[in-house]
């Protein structure tokens, strides 16, 4: 007997081979799609009014490898005919790892929208105890309280000067040819007295940058 033809588990080796080809180029290929999306949907996110893009890019971030192997492979040994027992085990290990990985993007999911809820509520909820009197002082960022002063000056006002005040910059990527344009654009805005306007009408005229 030829040895690519010994059977186990009622399937010739050159059966076996097969399927492990079939699940080890599955798992390259789900892996090559998930690098290929990231790169592309993390380009757009931020960019489009919803957070859709947001979301996917960081559940596909969140898809364990692991996972992906086993979904492979599971897919890789549907090309044998195997006993009912082990046909079995394989099934509860792919569902067992689907489990965990749909548990994983529910976490996720769940944390994000958390995250925006409260980045959403924390300052209109904070600002609107502050104005009915349930408290006495709203500690937030100095551009933020501008904001509820300048649509309702009646009922808000700067307590103190801004308590160390933390510089804020433009991120971009190094090398960006954007970078160049940016600068010049600031400081043209500086320059024609466009920033000191922004500046002055939110009242942080006290955060321009210094010659």
């Amino acid at each position: 007997m030829n040895f690519f033809e010994r059977h186990y588990y009622g399937n010739p080796l050159y059966d076996w081979i097969a399927a492990l080809v079939i699940g080890v180029a599955l798992a390259l290929t789900l892996y090559l799609i998930q690098r290929l999306l990231l790169r592309r949907l993390s380009a757009r996110a931020g960019k489009t009014p919803t957070r859709l893009e947001e979301f996917i890019v960081d559940i596909l971030s969140h898809t364990r490898y692991p996972f992906l192997l086993i979904v492979s492979f599971y897919f890789g040994l549907q090309y044998l005919e195997l006993p009912p027992k082990p046909a079995r085990l394989i099934e509860h290990v792919a569902i067992i790892a689907l489990l965990v990985q749909v548990a994983l993007w529910g976490n996720r999911g769940i944390a994000m929208w958390l995250a925006d809820y409260l980045k959403r509520h924390k300052d209109t909820d904070a600002a609107a105890a502050l104005k009915t009197g349930k408290v006495d002082a709203y500690f937030g960022d100095a551009p933020v309280v501008a904001y509820y002063i300048a649509r309702d000056p009646k009922s808000f006002a700067f307590g103190v000067n801004p308590v160390a005040p933390i510089p804020v910059g433009i991120a971009l990527r190094k090398g960006d040819p954007l970078i160049p344009k940016v600068r010049k654009a600031v400081a043209a805005m500086y320059a024609d007295g466009t920033m000191q306007k922004i500046l002055a009408k939110w009242k942080m005229s006290g955060t321009a940058l210094k010659k």
